[in-house]
């Protein structure tokens, strides 16, 4: 790495925002190249929905689907087996809501 840092010294973190099972792994792919790395420490599921293709940022609430959790985790767990993200015991899911008024 760049200025005598050594990957190992960092804890990198990312979130996958793309919650279809089959959009997993090239998600990570694309965040691996964008960060020009090998693999990340974590990887959070950034929201507790998917989002229709084209979709604003942030997103109205029309433009939010439901998701399979349940698949998208599995894919999450094999990234962990083909030791593109390091840690299972570091898995979590990053969930924000707004409290309804």
């Amino acid at each position: 790495m760049h200025a005598g840092i050594e990957r190992r010294d960092l804890f990198v973190t990312s979130k996958c925002t793309e919650l279809e099972p089959g959009r997993v792994r090239s998600a990570l792919s694309n965040t691996l190249q964008e960060l020009q790395l090998d693999y990340l420490d974590l990887y959070l599921i950034h929201w507790p929905f998917r989002l229709k293709d084209g979709a604003s940022r942030p997103p109205k609430a029309t433009d939010m689907l439901e998701f399979d959790m349940e698949g998208v985790w599995r894919k999450m767990e094999k990234l962990v087996k083909d030791g593109v993200v390091t840690r299972q015991r570091h898995w979590c899911l990053q969930f924000y809501t707004q409290q309804a008024q």
